[in-house]
């Protein structure tokens, strides 16, 4: 059975947003992978804190460099209410 990339970032970002901060040096990057899989484009050097979410595929989501993504942040389409 063959897996799309994205499901495979589903199931790995399930467990990865509940990594804890520290290290950083360790988890920081796994969230910045597993990110690459949802949005268009993430940066270099993008800090994504634990437990931030992302709804669905974040077509036309981008992250610059240097940026960061803040604990529970939510990323997705936008909700009015």
């Amino acid at each position: 059975m063959k897996v799309s990339f994205q499901a495979l970032c589903l199931v790995v970002y399930a467990v990865v947003r509940l990594l804890p901060s520290q290290p950083a040096v360790l988890f920081r990057p796994i969230r910045r992978w597993v990110a690459r899989g949802f949005l268009d484009s993430v940066g270099n050097d993008v800090n994504i804190e634990r437990k931030a979410w992302f709804w669905q595929k974040g077509e036309g989501v981008r992250i610059g460099d240097w940026s960061g993504v803040g604990v529970r942040a939510s990323i997705g389409p936008y909700r009015s209410e």
